[in-house]
């Protein structure tokens, strides 16, 4: 997917909803996770479900990286 850009700097925001809004398109329930105080640490951004199949999106900039406790998830869903 294309990255979405405001000026010449791309944001993650823009590309979370050009994320989501894909998904939607294309049959998936699309859910955002906002992350606060009591949330699961390292929660992906968007969780989808289609035809009994569940994703889970981290979505970053070209510059983004993920924090350990987005690591630490990823290998936990995977397993």
């Amino acid at each position: 997917m294309r990255s979405v850009q405001t000026g010449l700097r791309e944001l993650e925001r823009d590309i979370l909803k050009a994320t989501r809004d894909v998904l939607r398109l294309n049959g998936w329930y699309a859910i955002r996770h906002q992350q606060g105080l009591g949330s699961h640490p390292g929660m992906s951004d968007l969780t989808a479900v289609r035809g009994g199949r569940t994703i889970y999106i981290e979505c970053k900039t070209a510059r983004g990286t993920m924090r350990p406790a987005q690591l630490i998830f990823r290998a936990e869903i995977t397993k």
